[in-house]
């Protein structure tokens, strides 16, 4: 008897809102502003609901639903940055969130679900465990936008079952 592969995204995910979903990135006649929006208006369409947004990137969309992280490219380089991430996630396990599942075309990805920070002063309570991890990456990765600030508070989070911060966005890690 053959195994059943068990995939969320295909349980999940109807192939056409996927479709969607592709096609969305590829516009050019909606801005990136208002591409979340036209994200939302297709996971209702598909009756994607109780999901709550997190970051809206340049180029991303994260959310949590069902116990998961779920990130979406609203622009074809957020495929790329989708991609990036699944390909050194297990390398970076301890530091950034775990990465189970992705679409073929980088569209989707499904991630382990960490409790972001709320608020900046959340993110500084925790401020030199996340020094502490900074410093230990840049031993082998360079990378931007990755500073204690007001505007990169929600690319962090905790580790659920943890006392423990862990990166949620680290596409700009260059090796």
């Amino acid at each position: 008897m053959a195994e059943k592969i068990s995939s969320f995204i295909i349980e999940n995910f109807p192939f056409e809102l996927r479709a969607d979903l592709d096609l969305l990135s590829r516009r050019i006649d909606v801005v990136n502003e208002d591409k979340q929006d036209e994200l939302f208006k297709i996971l209702r369409k598909y009756k994607i609901q109780n999901f709550v947004p997190i970051l809206m990137g340049t180029n991303r969309c994260t959310f949590t639903w069902n116990g998961y992280i779920i990130k979406c490219a609203v622009e074809v380089a957020g495929t790329i940055d989708n991609k990036k991430e699944f390909e050194i996630a297990n390398k970076l396990q301890q530091y950034v969130c775990q990465i189970y599942e992705i679409t073929s075309n980088c569209h989707i990805m499904v991630c382990e679900y960490i409790q972001p920070f709320d608020t900046f002063e959340q993110m500084l309570e925790y401020k030199e465990e996340i020094l502490s991890i900074s410093h230990q990456l840049s031993l082998t990765y360079s990378f931007e936008d990755f500073v204690i600030d007001e505007k990169n508070f929600r690319k962090w989070g905790i580790r659920i079952g943890t006392n423990k911060p862990v990166c949620l966005d680290f596409a700009d890690f260059i090796s």
